[in-house]
């Protein structure tokens, strides 16, 4: 067997400097996928097919080609991409021009020169299933050496994209939570203009909601609206006494 080990390790060092810090989710996607590009030398062209739950893409791809090279097997629902990722298991076609298995992916291939791929799966804790695929314009492109560097920056692959998709989980869950705070504070705040007028707190929030069911709007922004008609007579008032008219929302009962 030949030495893969330093173009497969100088590979994997580029893989675990990639930072969520510096790169969207897409933008991660989109390195991986050039990085393993170059991890497996006779490769070309490389996407990354994601299975959620039967909804299947390619995530990110190396050359405008892919997507629509992978686009009909995905249609058939059928094709080394789709069997890597949902089987877990490597799928490699030889030649695209004597393989049967999958005809309405080895014509998408022939008809944009490809002659060999290679899939194998990236297997990670989450629900999604996924491939990496490697296309070569030269039938028999991939020797055993590459299947094992494939499957090797497979693992890692799997690794980095699960710690990205987390990352940014947590940061969309962190704002949505945020935002629920947010919403929270100024419904509180218009519920107590309303309650200083001589409402309870049920009547409070029943005048908020059923405003915003009648103008279909949401409930913060109802509330927000009153807050901030609330604060301009305030401050039109100057220090001046006087009741405190609700927008909209006090034609509720």
């Amino acid at each position: 067997m030949t030495d893969t080990r330093s173009p497969l390790l100088r590979c994997l060092r580029e893989l675990a400097q990639l930072s969520v810090l510096d790169h969207s989710l897409p933008e991660m996607l989109d390195r991986i996928v050039a990085i393993a590009n170059d991890a497996v030398p006779p490769s070309e062209k490389v996407g990354l097919t994601l299975d959620v739950a039967g909804a299947v893409s390619t995530a990110a791809f190396t050359d405008d080609d892919v997507p629509e090279i992978e686009a009909d097997q995905y249609g058939a629902d059928a094709g080394p991409c789709l069997d890597a990722a949902r089987h877990g298991l490597v799928f490699s076609v030889p030649s695209t021009a004597t393989d049967d298995r999958y005809p309405e992916f080895s014509r998408s291939c022939a008809a944009h020169g490809i002659r060999s791929s290679l899939s194998t799966p990236v297997i990670a804790r989450s629900s999604k299933r996924a491939a990496l695929n490697f296309y070569a314009t030269e039938a028999d492109a991939f020797t055993p050496d590459d299947v094992d560097l494939a499957e090797a920056f497979a693992k890692h692959a799997a690794v980095a994209i699960e710690n990205a998709e987390a990352y940014y989980s947590a940061k969309q869950l962190a704002s949505q939570l945020g935002i629920a705070l947010e919403t929270r504070v100024v419904i509180e705040q218009a519920k107590g203009i309303l309650i200083a007028q001589g409402r309870t707190g049920d009547d409070a929030f029943d005048v908020l909601r059923k405003a915003s069911q009648r103008e279909n709007r949401k409930l913060r922004d109802i509330a927000a609206d009153l807050v901030g008609a609330a604060e301009r007579r305030a401050g039109s008032r100057n220090g001046h006494g006087g009741a405190l008219a609700p927008p909209a929302a006090s034609s509720g009962p």
